[in-house]
C-alpha cells in the first residue's frame, strides 16, 4: 500500500518467476542450459529490482497522495 507505482517492478517480477522456473527445472537434473538460463535471469533480475527501487514512489503516510518520489531505499527479497 506504501508504494505508489507498484507497476514499476513488472519486469523484475517476470525476471524473478523464469529465474525460479529454471532453477527448479535446472535442480531437476534435466540440463545444463537450464542452469544457465537461471543465472542468466538471476542477474537480470538483480539488475532490474535494483532499477525499480530507485525508481519507487512512496505514501508512508497512506494518505492516498505520493509524498516520496524515486525514494532512497536499499532491499532484497529472499524466498
Amino acid at each position: 500500500d506504501v508504494v505508489t507505482n507498484p507497476e514499476t517492478f513488472r519486469i523484475a517480477c517476470d525476471y524473478k518467476a523464469l529465474y525460479l522456473i529454471y532453477t527448479d527445472l535446472s535442480n531437476g537434473g534435466l540440463n545444463e542450459l537450464f542452469a544457465g538460463k537461471a543465472k542468466k535471469y538471476g542477474v537480470m533480475y538483480d539488475s532490474e529490482f535494483a532499477k525499480a527501487i530507485q525508481r519507487m514512489n512512496l505514501d508512508p503516510s497512506l494518505s492516498g497522495e505520493t509524498t516520496v518520489y524515486r525514494a532512497e531505499w536499499v532491499g532484497s527479497i529472499y524466498r
